[in-house]
């Protein structure tokens, strides 16, 4: 026996399927349930008569599809038409529609066995309608799905929603299998049908429901036999679904049923999943979701790409509203199938493992947020829920959450950091939120808090000046800090930023002067050294910054201290001699006068001479009642006598100046004279030398000729030289004078 290009060979009970080179082409054969005396092939079935009936088989499946009782039967011929004879009677084997055998097989629940029959027929075979095989593919995706509700009914969750994966199954029909738990909102109450499962196959079926009983398809087999009309059968048949008709009793008798007879028709409905069951299924539905979650996010992509491309096209009014009216709809329900995906995977997670709750909430979702929200409080899933907040763009609910958490004392987001990082992640279109969160950080704890505002990556990204309000408001310390950064490190040229600095370094002096005189009062000490420090900062800023106003932070001075900080500043405005006035006879410190006049002097040479100047007029003529200091003047005329003029020296010193102790002022105003008057005789020299070569070149030059005829060219424009002006190169290259600055230009050299 053979079927397309196999062939069929059996010993006893065991048929194997044989290819046309003789080598088996599949791995398994049929078993019979007796030796078979006789075979053959009707598409898609493979028939034997064995010793006590008939047995017809899928020949793709090889499942046992009906048994039919024949006594004696013998002889049997291949064919669409089945002939099956023993010694005194013929049958023929009427094979019922595919349409029917496969409603039926469904209505068995036998889903295997009808997506089986399908895949062997033709389209033709089963609808014999346009458009068959559409048709097919349509009954074979509706079978294959009630077969994944079927297995999922029977606990079999892996190849159920595997099957739902293949089948790319809308997952709101997967989630409402599941209990409130998981399914939620989405679930609907169940009305099973006679077989267990939530389905109306009838309207898939090729024929309607109302049928005419004493049609031949309302047989649950796949064969009907017909009896000789001459023969008479020796016993009535078993009442089964097929039907014998002689020519002297035309009574109506069933031989057999193509299912298993131990096949409950009306199976039990599923039990309800909780347990073990209930997270074994809730694993292999995260498997689906999790790969729903892919294909909905890339189709969410795609059509965000077609909704920019569209509007970039430029098309036609209607056309294009109505487009994106539907390209909106379209995207809406795929939003919508995204956030129930997404929150069901969640929940599936919480019930299961919920390590992944977090990395799942950290990336990009479309997680129902009130839905989630009520889940992960109830379950203390804090930090969770904030990376739901932050994901979501609700920073001010995240907020509020990490202020109560971190001002309690337990919990993993106790304490000021875990506010502190999440004000690090956001900009400065979220200022205001991150002002008024921070305000309970800075005052729980001050140091940690300002990382919010200084941290590198924020650099540059938040208004100083909201900043700095919000600081000053807060505490004077925190905005000297934030100033200082500011400044410092970033290198903000600001004037109004450094005059607060100025200013806040000013006041935090003048709250240590008084609590340190406070304190002196009560136990008689001198000035404390406490301040010496917020002093330091104050007077080395005042000297290194160039952007704030002297004016305006000299005018807060006290007039009976800070004489130091009173001097830089009088120096900034150009008061040099009031300032050094201050250094000599208020501070005692005729090193820092000195050092006063060298600083400028490195700077500016000549203005550093008038500054040695005024100092020495300083010594020796002050403008108070104090003596003239005689002693510090030729200090400092030994040590810097070379810079100041020895006539304004002299008119200066008193009379009674002894003349050995000018000597040193002297000996350096001579050498200093002498290096200068041999330096000028050296460059007077060498710069007669230069103007005598120059004037011999100059000579030389003049003394030169040039030919100009009517042939000569210029160079660079190849044309006559003529009368136009021309300019003559040392090389000797003649060439017009508008051309000269070309050549000059790209330095050509000419020959």
């Amino acid at each position: 026996m053979h079927g397309g290009s196999d062939r069929n060979l059996h010993a006893a009970d065991v048929s194997i399927f044989l290819g046309l080179d003789g080598t088996p082409t599949r791995k398994v054969g049929i078993e019979w349930t007796g030796i078979p005396e006789e075979m053959g092939y009707s598409y898609p079935y493979v028939v034997a008569i064995l010793p006590r009936h008939v047995e017809v088989r899928n020949i793709q499946t090889q499942t046992l599809v009906q048994q039919i009782e024949l006594p004696s039967a013998r002889l049997l011929n291949q064919g669409k038409l089945l002939y099956i004879a023993s010694a005194t009677q013929i049958w023929r084997l009427t094979p019922y529609s595919f349409a029917v055998q496969v409603d039926q097989l469904v209505e068995k629940n036998e889903f295997e066995e009808a997506i089986s029959l399908l895949q062997q027929i033709e389209p033709i075979l089963l609808e014999n309608k346009p458009h068959a095989t559409t048709l097919q593919e349509e009954k074979m995706r509706t079978i294959r799905d009630l077969h994944a509700h079927y297995l999922f009914q029977r606990n079999e969750f892996d190849a159920a929603l595997a099957l739902f994966q293949e089948l790319d199954t809308d997952p709101i029909e997967v989630i409402q299998m599941y209990p409130p738990a998981i399914s939620g909102r989405v679930l609907k109450p169940s009305t099973p049908s006679e077989d267990g499962l939530n389905h109306n196959y009838s309207d898939y079926a090729s024929d309607g429901p109302d049928r005419d009983p004493d049609d031949d398809r309302n047989n649950s087999n796949p064969w009907s036999t017909i009896v000789n009309p001459w023969s008479t059968p020796a016993t009535e048949p078993r009442r089964d679904s097929l039907t014998i008709t002689t020519s002297t009793n035309r009574v109506p008798s069933v031989l057999s049923t193509w299912f298993n007879p131990q096949h409950d028709p009306q199976p039990t409905p599923p039990r309800e999943l909780t347990g073990q069951v209930l997270e074994e299924a809730i694993n292999y539905l995260i498997r689906f979701l999790t790969d729903r979650r892919g294909k909905t996010a890339k189709l969410l992509y795609q059509q965000q790409q077609q909704q920019q491309a569209a509007q970039s096209s430029g098309r036609a009014l209607g056309a294009k509203a109505s487009k994106e009216k539907d390209e909106r709809e379209k995207m809406d329900r795929v939003a919508e199938v995204a956030k129930l995906v997404d929150t069901v995977l969640l929940k599936a997670y919480m019930m299961t493992n919920d390590a992944l709750v977090g990395p799942l909430l950290r990336v990009q979702n479309s997680c129902d947020v009130e839905e989630c929200e009520v889940l992960l409080l109830e379950k203390k899933k804090y930090k969770e829920l904030v990376d739901l907040y932050n994901g979501k763009g609700l920073h001010r609910k995240s907020l509020e959450l990490l202020s109560k958490l971190g001002q309690s004392n337990e919990g993993p987001l106790r304490g000021c950091m875990p506010t502190i990082m999440y004000l690090q992640r956001l900009g400065q279109e979220h200022l205001d939120i991150i002002l008024e969160y921070s305000e309970w950080v800075l005052r729980t704890a001050p140091e940690e808090g300002m990382k919010i505002f200084i941290k590198d990556a924020m650099d540059d990204q938040f208004s100083h000046a909201r900043v700095l309000a919000h600081l000053e408001a807060t505490s004077a310390d925190l905005s000297i800090i934030y100033l200082e950064h500011v400044i410092l490190e970033l290198g903000d040229e600001t004037t109004e930023f450094h005059n607060k600095l100025a200013g806040a370094y000013l006041d935090k002096v003048l709250q240590e002067m008084m609590e340190g005189s406070e304190g002196a009062e009560g136990e008689g000490n001198d000035f404390p050294s406490a301040i010496s420090e917020s002093r330091s900062r104050l007077i080395h800023f005042l000297n290194e910054s160039l952007h704030y106003w002297p004016a305006k932070i000299l005018a807060r001075l006290q007039l009976d201290g800070l004489f130091e900080e009173r001097a830089v500043l009088l120096s900034r405005i150009g008061q040099h001699e009031q300032a050094l006035a201050i250094y000599v006879f208020r501070l005692r410190n005729y090193r820092m006068a000195e050092e006063y006049c060298n600083r400028i002097f490195r700077d500016d040479p000549d203005n550093g001479r008038r500054m040695y100047l005024i100092l020495l007029r300083v010594y020796l003529k002050p403008s108070t009642k104090e003596p003239p200091l005689v002693d510090a003047a030729l200090e400092l005329l030994s040590r810097h006598g070379a810079h100041i003029d020895a006539e304004e020296v002299l008119a200066m010193l008193p009379v009674t100046t002894r003349m050995d102790g000018l000597f040193p002022f002297f000996e350096k105003y001579v050498r200093e004279t002498n290096k200068n008057r041999n330096m000028n005789l050296v460059v007077k020299n060498l710069l007669e030398a230069e103007r005598l070569q120059v004037q011999e070149q100059w000579v030389y030059y003049r003394s030169r000729a040039v030919k100009i005829t009517e042939d000569r060219m210029c160079p660079q424009c190849n044309r006559r030289i003529g009368n136009s002006v021309f300019a003559v190169f040392p090389t000797g290259a003649v060439v017009h004078y508008s051309c000269k600055e070309k050549i000059e230009k790209t330095q050509w050299k000419l020959t």
